[in-house]
């Protein structure tokens, strides 16, 4: 990929389907993100996905599937009152978010520290 590694790297992690579900409130936790995606609660472009390292591209759209327990996982996560990132367009009625941009620096969060997290997986 062109461009600054340490930038490329952060947006491969912030593009994993784990990762925009819980950006997208569906989840309170990373960990409960995962759970969602492995248990096939979340549906990529209408297509069950129970992959949580898959790769999100711009344009994709990101759901919790049609069913009761599914959206009862959501909404008692109160997806609705989350902060979502500039770079996802969220759709509370329909429970989706569509990604619309790659993230940029000031997309992640105040607390996410780039240079330690390049040195993690740098090992």
């Amino acid at each position: 990929m062109p461009g600054n590694t340490s930038l490329n790297f952060l947006r491969l992690l912030e593009m994993r389907l784990a990762t925009a579900v819980w950006r997208l409130g569906f989840a309170r936790t990373i960990f409960q993100a995962r759970q969602m995606v492995s248990h096939c609660h979340v549906l990529v472009n209408g297509r069950l996905v129970n992959i949580s390292s898959f790769q999100l591209k711009v344009g994709d759209v990101v759901e919790v599937r049609d069913r009761p327990a599914s959206r009862r996982i959501a909404r008692d996560n109160h997806f609705e009152g989350a902060r979502v990132p500039a770079y996802m367009e969220p759709d509370v009625t329909q429970f989706r978010g569509k990604i619309i941009a790659l993230p940029e620096r000031e997309d992640f969060p105040n607390f996410f520290q780039e240079q330690q997290v390049v040195e993690y997986y740098a090992r």
